[in-house]
C-alpha cells in the first residue's frame, strides 16, 4: 500500500489477510461503526467497511467528492457518480446536505442513540481535508469560510518524504492520561494507532501478533515511561525510487520525488491574531475536557509550533539536493530541513541508517496497485461507484480494461 492510493476503479484494496481495528475491538466487547472516508478498496463487497468489523457505515468509499451533490470524478478517467453509502446502498437522498455537516450529525446521532452498556468504537473519518471535484475544488458554505478567514494560506506537499508533508499532529484525551502530559513531541507512526487503541481498550498487545506498529499507551497513561519509537521507516517507493528513514533526532533522504518538483520542505506559520481564547474556555469541549486558563492554552499552543531557527552569525547553511545525492537532516535543529549535514556527518551514523534502510527494503512488500477497469464506470451501475467486480455482467466488460 505504500505506493500512491488506489484509484477510481481500480480493482484491489487492503488485503482481505489483514485484521483490522474494529475487528480487534469488537473481540473485546466493543461495537465498532464507520462514518466518513473509506478509500480502501471496494471493487468486492468483502473489501468494504461492514464486512471489515463495523456494524455500520454512513459515508464514501473512495477519495474525494462534490461536498454538496456527493458525486465523484474520477481522477484521471471520465467517469463520474454518486458516492454515499448508507452501509450497503446508495444514498440519494442527502442531495444538498454539505458533506462535513452532514457527517458530523451522523455522528452525534449514533452517539446519542448507542447503548452505554457497551463500549463504542466510532471511527469518524472526514473528507475536509480534500478539495472537491476538478470542476468545483473548494466547496464551503459562505458562513463556515467566514469563520476561517484568519487562517492564511499555506503550501503543503502530500506523497513526499519532506516534513512538510510527514508532520501532522493529533489529539488524544482520556480520563486515564495525566492532564500535565500537555504536548508531546516524541515519535510516532501512524501504524501505532491500532496497538495504542487496542491497548486502551483492555487489549494485550501479545494478541496482535507480529505488527508493525508498537503501542503508546503506557507513554500517554504514565509519566515518566520511556517513549516506545526511536525510529520511523517513512518510505520505500521501488516505482518512483526514493526512501526515507528517521532514527532519533536524524533524518535520511535518498532520491527525489515526482521528477524532483516535490522535492523539499516548504511551508509558513500561520497567523494566530484571531485565535479565540474566550471561546475556546467556553466551549463544550472544553467543559468535558476540565478547566483550563488562557495562560495554559497558548503556552500549549506556543509548544505545538514548529519553528525554523534563525541562522546563527557566520552560519552557512548546506541545501539539499536530493537529485544529485543522499540528504541528512538533525530535525530538533534543523525541523525545516535547511541545512544537508550528509557531507560532514559522522560516517557511522549514516552507515547505520543506509544499513536500517537495506533491512527493510529485504523485507519489502511490493505495491499492490491496479489500473483501473472500464466495467467500475458508474455508467453501467445506475450512475453509482460500487462493487462492480461482485456483478454478475462482469464478464461484458472485461475487455474495456485501461
Amino acid at each position: 500500500m505504500q505506493h500512491n492510493v488506489i484509484a477510481d476503479a481500480a480493482p484491489w484494496g487492503l488485503p482481505l489477510t489483514e485484521k483490522l481495528l474494529p475487528e480487534r475491538l469488537n473481540e473485546l466487547g466493543y461495537e465498532s461503526h464507520a462514518i466518513g472516508k473509506w478509500h480502501l478498496g471496494y471493487f468486492k463487497r468483502q473489501y468494504t467497511p461492514t464486512f471489515r468489523g463495523f456494524a455500520t457505515h454512513f459515508g464514501s468509499w473512495s477519495s474525494h467528492q462534490d461536498y454538496f451533490n456527493h458525486r465523484m470524478q474520477a481522477a484521471f478517467l471520465e467517469y463520474e457518480g454518486l458516492d454515499l453509502r448508507d452501509n450497503m446502498e446508495p444514498d440519494w437522498s442527502e442531495s444538498g446536505n454539505y458533506t462535513t455537516r452532514l457527517l458530523t450529525e451522523k455522528a452525534e446521532k449514533l452517539i446519542a442513540n448507542h447503548n452505554v452498556t457497551k463500549p463504542l468504537f466510532l471511527y469518524l473519518a472526514h473528507l475536509a481535508p480534500h478539495a472537491g471535484n476538478f470542476d468545483y475544488p473548494l466547496q464551503a458554505p459562505p458562513e463556515t469560510v467566514k469563520m476561517f478567514a484568519h487562517v492564511k494560506p499555506i503550501e503543503r506537499k502530500k506523497s513526499t518524504p519532506w516534513e512538510g508533508a510527514l508532520r501532522t499532529v493529533a489529539a488524544v484525551w482520556s480520563q486515564r492520561i495525566s492532564p500535565n502530559r500537555g504536548v508531546m513531541n516524541h515519535l510516532m507512526h501512524l501504524a501505532d494507532w491500532m496497538p495504542t487503541l487496542y491497548v486502551a481498550g483492555g487489549g494485550n498487545v501479545s494478541d496482535l501478533g507480529e505488527i508493525d506498529g508498537v503501542s503508546h499507551w503506557d507513554f500517554f497513561a504514565r509519566p515518566g515511561a520511556e517513549a516506545p519509537r526511536n525510529e520511523i521507516l517513512h518510505n520505500i517507493d521501488e516505482i518512483t525510487r526514493y526512501s526515507a528513514i528517521r532514527m532519533g533526532s536524524y533524518k535520511y533522504v535518498n532520491g527525489t520525488t515526482f521528477f524532483g518538483y516535490l522535492d523539499g520542505w516548504y511551508g509558513s506559520k500561520n497567523s494566530a491574531e484571531d485565535y479565540n481564547v474566550t471561546a475556546v474556555l467556553g466551549s463544550t469541549v472544553a467543559a468535558i475536557l476540565g478547566s483550563r486558563s488562557e495562560k495554559s492554552i497558548l503556552r500549549l499552543r506556543s509548544r505545538a509550533v514548529v519553528n525554523c531557527p534563525a541562522k546563527e552569525p557566520g552560519e552557512i547553511f548546506s541545501p539539499c539536493d536530493p537529485s544529485k545525492g543522499p540528504c541528512l537532516f538533525n530535525l530538533e535543529k534543523d525541523p525545516c530541513e535547511r541545512n544537508n549535514l550528509y557531507g560532514s556527518a559522522d560516517r557511522h551514523l549514516i552507515e547505520r541508517m543506509e544499513r536500517r534502510l537495506n533491512e527493510f527494503e529485504a523485507a519489502r512488500v511490493p505495491a499492490g496497485n491496479e489500473r483501473p477497469e472500464g466495467a467500475g464506470d458508474p455508467r453501467f451501475h445506475n450512475h453509482t461507484w460500487t462493487c462492480w467486480r461482485d456483478d454478475e455482467e462482469l464478464p461484458l466488460f472485461a475487455s474495456l480494461r485501461f
